[in-house]
Parts: structure tokens; sequence; C-alpha cells
């Protein structure tokens, strides 16, 4: 791949003619602009991104921050902001960890995209202040330079707590999940009010968005409480219930599970479609929220007019039997 010396080279002009040409400066005449550019583009000439930060130019590369890999909830979503930033003419990079948040402040990402609770709203804020333009999905933060594209939480949560109502349990649960995560946040508030506005009772079991906090709290229950009463079970996951399945299955009480629970998750993960009995589960377009925090992400960076917030609307779903 060929270097700027060379480019110069071949068209027998000087460094900064070619770089006059590539960035579109009024220093030289249209007809070497030309000629120069058609010889980099025969070349495979690419600007070393660096340098192009270095210019304050854009990068056409946005940063995509993710608290983690694990399961999979991130592959539709993030093929949906894949699939958009192509359209748009945009690359996308996806990590994890503080050491990359210094990309933004160092400019080598045109903004970015954040679902990462350990993202800090301090380290959020100084990134915006810095001119970059950011897009939220797990938190709402008032600034000219970002946008929140967010789950409809609360419509969800209530869904889900008015159909275990429905069923006239003995006793309701809810397993939490990580501390100081927006959705668990706004799922658990929503739910809280739920169970309150019919003045029916409700316990919180700790959870961490795992199969092993569903499991633990499976193993709990399991124990605590006689054949004859009905519990109702809101996991604010998937995975959470997916891992109470998973107890009931390596202890032979799929039966008991069947006849005395009523499950309802979150995010209608396709691994759980093949649960028995089945898990009723909170749904949304997660390919259609990555498309809609890229079209929003974009929209920033090139300054289009009323870019606003967004809401992704959620569903109770069925699976199949």
């Amino acid at each position: 791949m060929a270097g700027i010396r060379e480019v110069a080279r071949e068209a027998g002009v000087s460094i900064s003619t070619v770089s006059y040409a590539l960035n579109g400066s009024d220093k030289i005449s249209e007809e070497t602009r030309l000629r120069v550019q058609e010889i980099a583009k025969g070349l495979g000439y690419t600007p070393k991104l660096a340098a192009r930060t270095l210019k304050g130019s854009k990068t056409n590369i946005v940063g995509v921050y993710i608290s983690g890999f694990q399961g999979e909830f991130y592959g539709e979503l993030l093929d949906g902001m894949q699939h958009q930033f192509e359209l748009l003419g945009y690359d996308m990079m996806v990590s994890s960890g503080s050491r990359t948040h210094k990309f933004l402040s160092e400019k080598l990402f045109d903004g970015a995209i954040v679902m990462d609770y350990k993202f800090h709203n301090d380290e959020v804020l100084e990134v915006l202040n810095q001119g970059n333009k950011l897009v939220l999905l797990d938190r709402e933060i008032e600034h000219d330079g970002a946008r929140s594209v967010l789950l409809d939480n609360a419509q969800g949560s209530k869904k889900a707590v008015n159909y275990l109502l429905a069923q006239e349990l003995d006793k309701y649960y809810v397993i939490s999940g990580p501390k100081g995560n927006y959705d668990v946040d706004s799922r658990l508030a929503a739910a809280l009010q739920t169970f309150s506005e019919v003045d029916k009772p409700v316990e919180i079991l700790d959870g961490d968005f795992t199969e092993a906090s569903g499991f633990e709290a499976a193993a709990k229950l399991f124990a605590l409480h006689n054949q004859q009463q009905s519990i109702g079970m809101y996991a604010l996951n998937d995975n959470e219930a997916m891992g109470f399945y998973r107890y009931a299955q390596e202890h032979q009480l799929q039966q008991e599970l069947a006849s005395r629970f009523k499950l309802v998750g979150f995010d209608n993960n396709h691994s759980a479609d093949f649960l028995s009995p089945v898990l009723p589960s909170i749904s949304y377009h997660k390919h259609i929220w990555g498309e809609k925090a890229a079209q929003t992400l974009v929209d920033l960076i090139e300054e289009k007019k009323a870019v606003q917030n967004q809401w992704i609307k959620t569903e109770l779903s069925f699976r199949e039997s």
C-alpha cells in the first residue's frame, strides 16, 4: 500500500502538494488536484489514521463501547449497527475496557455509541465536553453532544408484572441485576410500582444478569417454599430465567417448576426458545435498536437538524410450545 511519499514521487510533486490535493485545499489548481488524486487512487493510497487525526479530519470510524462480550445479547444489536454504518459510509470498532476510552479523547473516532455501565458518567461528560458526539443506550444525559436511544423498560416491566398478577399466585419475586445499571434500575422501579398499585408484596432477589444468579435464586426458592405455594418470578433478563430452569433440570424438579412457578424474562433471547415450560419474555427488535443508534450517531456527527432521543418499544412475547 502506497504512502504519501510514493504518491508525490509518482506525480512529480512535493509532499505538501499531495496533501493539498487530498485534503481539498484551494492552494493548488484543479488540474493538479485531479491528477494527484487519480495517481493516489491508482497506487492504492490510504492516509494514515494518526495523520488524519492530527489534522483534525474525520476518520469515518466510530466506536462502540460495551461492558463485555459474553452471551448472545450483543449479536443482533451490533449487527444492526454495522449494517446501518456501512450504508452511511462509516466503519465501527467495538471495544470493552477503560483503556479504550482514550480513543475518543485522541479523536481516533468521530463519535461513539455507549452501552457500558462501567463507562462512568463523569468520564462520559468529560468526553462530551471535549466536543465528541455520543449516543447512549444505557443512560440519559442532557448535553448538546449526546442523545439517548433507550428501551422502554417501564412499558416492558409493567406488562411482565401484570401477566404474573393475572395468574393470582401466592408469592411474587423479582431477580434483580447489576447495581448501577440503567436498565436494571428502570425495570425494577416500574415492576415495584406495578406491584404496589395493586397492594401485592414482592421480594427482590439479588442477580447480576447471569445464569448463575438465576440458579442461586432457584435453589433458595425451591428450598424455602412448600409444594402448595404458587410462585411468580420476574427475571430482569432471560439469562437469569434460564439459570432458574437449569437448576430445576439438574435437580429433577421440572414437574414442580411447571406446576408451581410462573416465570417471565426480559430480552426474548433465542437460546431460551427450547425451555419447557415455555418462558414468556419481554421482547424488542435488537437489530432495529442497533440501526437507530447508528443513524442517530451519524446524524449528530454530520450535524443534522433536530436529532431526537428515541425509545424502543417492548412487548410481552410468548414462544410457541
